[in-house]
């Protein structure tokens, strides 16, 4: 299962080159999808990242896939960006896994029900025959 990368519109307008209001038009008329940061009361909306670079708006080599770190401001902010995106690439290679063993432990459960229904049927010929 992809997990997609979520920013911030303010991330999406410095990876741009643009306002947050052209961002927010853009929202508009539907080339982003966007959603509310899980867990946070403010309602800070964010934007998958590959709708972005599927729109053109972002190079995709620069970005490989990553969230675009500030282009400008003090240090410590960038570096908090920076960080934050290392973070977020990590979570999403582990929600991958979980997902991938997550779809191996339903299978082998669903193995391991065929197989007691087989045996389930081999006792009940056993015992009228």
């Amino acid at each position: 299962m992809h997990r997609r990368t979520w920013v911030t519109r303010r991330e999406v307008a410095e990876a741009r080159g643009v306002s947050v209001d052209t961002v927010k038009r853009d929202e508009q008329r539907h080339r982003y999808r966007t959603r509310c940061r899980p867990g946070d009361p403010r309602g800070i909306v964010e934007i998958c990242y590959e709708d972005v670079v599927a729109a053109g708006h972002v190079d995709e080599e620069a970005t490989v896939g990553a969230p675009p770190a500030v282009a400008a401001g003090d240090a410590s902010v960038q570096h908090e960006t920076r960080h934050e995106g290392e973070l977020r690439v990590q979570i999403a290679r582990l929600e991958a896994e979980r997902d991938q063993l997550q779809d191996a432990l339903a299978h082998a459960r669903a193995d391991v029900t065929a197989l007691q229904q087989m045996l389930r049927e081999a006792l009940s010929v056993g015992r009228q025959g």
